[in-house]
């Protein structure tokens, strides 16, 4: 008889709903669509050459809950006590018709989120990646899928809503299945000093 089942070393992604009135909305949305971009490689999307949006006044109301947001995951979710994370990078992505981005993770940070500000119905989705799949080296057919036996699992965007997860965490966006462009504002957040325990701790 099954006595227990632990769900080990869990990977927490949190989905938000930011408040942004349409104005803002609007204005966000015709920044981020005349902002200059560069390829990524291989002709897998763009991503803005500006990497510190934030730094403009415009965004400073989708900064700041976006700030609320990544704390409220350090701290009620993965149950840090409180230390107030600051944004390093903040960056806008651009996919157009098929475009997709390679699989990657977000390096020397703690936390990175994706805003989607305007969306439609066949942008693509956000794909997250379990690098713990299979470590044994089998594949099995899966009967139904769940935390232990997925591989991946796909996020759909949603309007004015955030996704907040670990930087080391893999991740890409699919393909774009709309005949218009998929517009996203990423960053990456680390904790403010001081933090840490014993000959651990940064100040």
């Amino acid at each position: 008889m099954l006595k227990e089942t632990l769900p080990l070393f869990g990977i927490p992604v949190c989905i938000f709903d930011l408040d942004i009135d349409d104005a803002y909305q609007k204005k966000i949305q015709k920044i981020i669509t005349n902002l200059d971009y560069r390829m990524i490689q291989d002709g897998k999307g763009f991503i803005s050459d500006d990497l510190y949006l934030f730094k403009d006044k415009t965004f400073s109301k989708l900064n700041k809950q976006i700030l609320e947001s990544l704390n409220f995951f350090n701290e009620k979710i993965m149950q840090y006590k409180k230390n107030d994370l600051k944004i390093t990078t903040s960056w806008a992505t651009k996919c157009e018709t098929r475009q997709e981005s390679i699989r990657h993770k977000h390096s020397n940070n703690m936390y990175s989120a994706v805003y989607y500000n305007q969306c439609y119905d066949s942008h693509s989705h956000i794909t997250f990646y379990n690098y713990n799949y299979t470590p044994h080296g089998y594949e099995l057919e899966v009967e139904t899928y769940n935390p232990y036996n997925a591989g991946n699992y796909s996020v759909i965007p949603r309007d004015k809503s955030l996704v907040v997860f670990p930087a080391y965490l893999y991740h890409q966006i699919q393909p774009n299945l709309s005949d218009r462009p998929r517009y996203s504002i990423a960053c990456n957040a680390q904790p403010t000093a001081p933090y840490g325990i014993g000959d651990s701790i940064i100040t």
